[in-house]
């Protein structure tokens, strides 16, 4: 088992890597990288416990690549 302490860019190579190796991961989530990025570049404050609920619509073509593919990552780690 691997243990990942990123929910991005350790997460989405460790997914890939044990797919080939057929392992299993864990990610340890400490922050949202894609809340993080949306503020940035939106500069609007919007609190993270509000983020999903009210912003998903209007992220750029990348925050929604980064979205779909840290779903992936999220459902296939496991125990």
């Amino acid at each position: 088992m691997i243990v990942v302490l990123d929910t991005w860019s350790a997460a989405v190579p460790t997914m890939y890597a044990c797919k080939l190796m057929r392992k299993k991961y864990i990610i340890r989530t400490g922050g949202d990288f894609l809340w993080e990025a949306y503020v940035e570049r939106a500069g609007e404050m919007v609190l993270l416990k509000d983020f999903y609920a009210t912003s998903i619509g209007k992220l750029s073509r990348k925050e929604r690549f980064t979205f779909e593919l840290s779903g992936k990552v999220l459902q296939q780690c496991g125990p």
